[in-house]
């Protein structure tokens, strides 16, 4: 029993030492996760207007995406952060085509408009009964 014991600390001994080196690894900015990154607004755009509030959006998504990039996080973590931040600029750039009037306000503003959908939950259905919107 004594023998399994050692032989089971000796392992966690190493484990806990290939951890500690993985996690002082020096990080390489956003290259590895981001290798388009410059590339993010003409692959969102669908007329040339929206090139430019694209371009401004990863000026402000940049400092988080840094951040995300120093960060303790796994890098399977970070890229799947970095996908959902791609696709969530595709979606701002749709919203800004399906409501024309969002373009003539600052992108930082339009980030910070409530849709009504947000306002609005839909009810939560209890046991038993369905669900009837009010």
């Amino acid at each position: 029993m004594s023998c399994s014991m050692s032989w089971k600390s000796a392992v966690t001994a190493r484990t806990t030492k290939k951890n500690r080196a993985a996690t002082t690894m020096p990080r390489h900015g956003l290259e590895p996760y981001c290798r388009d990154l410059n590339g993010w607004p003409r692959s969102w755009m669908g007329l040339e207007k929206d090139l430019s509030p694209g371009e401004h959006l990863i000026a402000l998504l940049r400092p988080f995406l840094e951040h995300l990039a120093a960060s303790n996080l796994s890098a399977k973590a970070v890229r799947k952060h970095v996908g959902n931040l791609w696709a969530l600029g595709g979606e701002f750039i749709r919203d800004l085509q399906n409501d024309p009037s969002r373009r003539k306000r600052p992108v930082e503003q339009v980030l910070l408009i409530e849709d009504d959908r947000i306002r609005k939950p839909a009810p939560i259905p209890r046991r038993g009964r369905s669900a009837e919107i009010v």
